[in-house]
């Protein structure tokens, strides 16, 4: 009877290990996914990510052209979940321009997947941040983008959109990878 007891509680344990098991293995492989599924109660409020691109911002005028490199990276988290899509709130994160370093003081954002136009099949996702240099002068930094995937790589996320620096608009290009914390 000792014996029949301990295989019946091994059977139940390994039961529930692999239930357990199952859930972990159906989840998405990839941030992106999450926002993806047609079925958005996997992206719950709360959950954080981190966005890490890279790119250029630049002005054209007729009298002079200026370009910089940019790095980013700054983390949010779900602070509402809808049925056309999610809103975020950044809580951190900085923009190098060059060699100067702004550092986000507040932002949100939002993302969902539009049911026509242009972006019929992807997830569209915007954010507008404020930052401030080391000096505590203010930029405003604001852009949309979408998901890039192909069949080899993990998702590439495309961003188009502004910098305001001073009176000064820059355009700013960049594209890079999200990763759940």
């Amino acid at each position: 009877m000792q014996h029949a007891k301990q295989i019946t509680m091994a059977f139940m344990a390994t039961v529930l290990i692999g239930l357990v098991a199952l859930q972990s293995f159906s989840a998405p492989v990839d941030a992106a996914a999450i926002l993806e599924s047609e079925n958005r109660a996997l992206a719950a409020v709360g959950q954080s990510f981190s966005i890490d691109a890279r790119g250029e911002i630049f002005i054209l005028h007729e009298d002079y052209e200026s370009r910089a490199l940019t790095k980013m990276h700054f983390e949010f988290f779900i602070i509402r979940n809808g049925s056309r899509g999610v809103m975020f709130e950044v809580t951190s994160g900085y923009l190098i321009v060059n060699s100067t370093r702004f550092t986000i003081s507040e932002g949100v954002g939002f993302a969902g997947r539009p049911s026509n136009g242009r972006f019929n099949t992807t997830i569209v996702f915007g954010f507008r941040m404020n930052l401030t240099d080391a000096i505590g002068d203010p930029i405003q930094l604001g852009f949309l983008g979408g998901v890039l995937r192909n069949q080899d790589s993990r998702p590439v996320l495309a961003m188009r959109g502004y910098t305001t620096v001073s009176d000064l608009r820059y355009s700013l290009i960049q594209r890079g990878r999200i990763h759940r914390m």
